[in-house]
């Protein structure tokens, strides 16, 4: 090994070394406790301004929220939509993570409804019907 690559060779391994202790942090102790608490604080809307996602708040709630078609639902969704023209009175961005929430979540749209039993058995039925023959 040559000197110059001798510090290289150091730099790594050090790196290499730490990359545990770092990856073994838990995600919530990256983020700010502040932030943490407002994400998942009482109000679902006013969580939206969260400049970190919420953990109570995610997907399948907005989803849920959205194919029960509720008050809150088309808050959060004006609070996402107005938050686009970045109006002084919103604390919403359109780039906040609560907002790709709620806009997945509408893009997504309600869950379908399962379908008839009926319709799931009669493959089986006409291949019983077709061995009786």
């Amino acid at each position: 090994m040559t000197t110059r690559a001798l510090p290289l060779a150091a730099l790594l391994l050090v790196a290499l070394a730490l990359l545990p202790v770092w990856a073994s942090a838990p995600i919530g102790a990256r983020a700010d406790r502040a932030d943490r608490q407002q994400a998942d604080r009482g109000d679902p809307v006013a969580s939206l301004a969260s400049p970190v996602p919420s953990r109570t708040w995610d997907l399948a709630f907005w989803t849920g929220e959205h194919a029960a078609g509720t008050t809150l639902w088309r808050r959060a969704l004006g609070a996402c939509r107005s938050a686009s023209a970045a109006s002084a009175t919103s604390a919403i961005g359109a780039g906040a993570p609560g907002c790709t929430a709620v806009r997945l979540a509408s893009w997504w749209g309600p869950t379908p409804l399962p379908p008839p039993v009926w319709l799931l058995a009669a493959p089986f039925a006409a291949a019983g019907a077709e061995g009786r023959k």
